[in-house]
């Protein structure tokens, strides 16, 4: 099984979902964004937000959409099952709630399982808001089963805003560039602190004049890739995303600001073997990796750059704790040094 961050098919949470549609059948059960539920057959529907998540799934899953529209493709369904993952944000949760309620049709039940001291209140107060009434019909291991039926009451108006949410992220490397951003991405409101550290480290070495092909693993939204097109304009960029709505902002951004041409944009797991259609020849590798990668997946993420890179290229790693990273890089035979810049470590590798 592939381990997704903020998926756990064992949680107390899950099991309340799956509790709940007993004797459901299956092709009128839709998942949204809560990862696999045990009992619940192969014909339910599930809505996933990472590349890895159809791996080993048992569900027949459909990605996120970054445009959704107002007639939802999949549906109508019976009940929908939401589990909100913290580590997204409560607008992540409410963007999930509006979209399993607008995929339900009229009488339709929603039932979200949630922590009772993390967040149960506000998001029981939305969802009675959006869909007119909440009960408490579960309770274990400290979580609540909130439920919530789509009836006369239901606030179409409200659920299209929440599910249409969006950001402008603005930040001085970019100069006059913004970034959109929506809910379920990384950093979602602004540049996290470790890619602003390692734009800073990379901006201040003399690689101007060598500098032909990027590759940017873990590229989130990309403000990575997006500075490095605008810092080197004869540079073709790869951006390496597994995050579907974070790799079509990606694109959109990229698009907006006439750089689509030289970024190209990869929706693969970094800590598997890259494509072949993923840049080769590489002088500029940067990467901020998830804080949450095992010691294994950061291994095969790191170690695989020796073979992407030019004669002369450098990798560049952001990173709040030196050890896994410094050893994946030495592992692999590479030179490194290392910088420490504002709480973050800079990892510069050669080989």
């Amino acid at each position: 099984m592939v381990a997704i961050e903020g998926l756990n098919p064992n949680d107390p949470g899950i099991r309340l979902l799956a509790d709940a549609v007993v004797g459901v059948p299956d092709e009128d059960i839709l998942l949204a964004y809560c990862g696999d539920v045990p009992h619940v057959g192969p014909r339910a529907q599930r809505l996933v937000l990472d590349v890895r998540e159809p791996i080993d799934a048992r569900h027949r899953c459909h990605f996120a959409q970054l445009e959704p529209t107002s007639v939802p493709e999949v549906g109508p369904f019976g009940v929908a099952l939401c589990w909100p993952r913290a580590h997204l944000g409560k607008d992540f949760s409410h963007r999930t709630f509006a979209e399993a309620a607008l995929r339900l049709r009229v009488g339709g039940v929603l039932h979200c399982a949630v922590r009772k001291q993390k967040g149960a209140k506000s998001l029981a107060d939305t969802l009675a808001r959006m869909l007119g009434h909440v009960t408490i019909t579960g309770r274990a291991s400290g979580y609540q089963r909130l439920t919530a039926t789509r009836s006369s009451n239901f606030d179409a108006k409200m659920a299209t805003q929440l599910w249409r949410t969006s950001y402008e992220v603005a930040d001085r490397r970019l100069g006059d560039k913004t970034l959109r951003s929506v809910p379920g991405v990384f950093s979602r409101r602004e540049i996290d602190a470790g890619t602003a550290a390692l734009i800073d480290h990379v901006a201040s070495h003399e690689l101007d004049a060598d500098v032909h092909r990027v590759l940017d693993l873990c590229a989130g939204i990309g403000p990575l890739a997006l500075w490095a097109a605008s810092r080197w304009p004869a540079a073709r960029v790869s951006a390496v995303e597994t995050n579907v709505l974070a790799a079509a902002l990606i694109e959109q951004n990229a698009t907006r600001h006439g750089l689509r041409d030289r970024v190209e944009v990869a929706r693969v797991d970094a800590s598997r073997p890259l494509p072949d259609a993923v840049a080769c020849g590489v002088d500029v590798a940067v990467c901020n990796p998830p804080t949450h990668a095992s010691p294994a997946e950061l291994a095969a993420m790191l170690g695989q750059l020796r073979s992407r890179l030019a004669a002369h290229g450098r990798v560049y790693v952001v990173v709040n704790r030196v050890g896994r990273a410094a050893a994946a890089l030495a592992e692999a035979g590479a030179t490194i040094d290392v910088t420490p810049v504002d709480g973050y470590t800079i990892l510069t590798a050669r080989w």
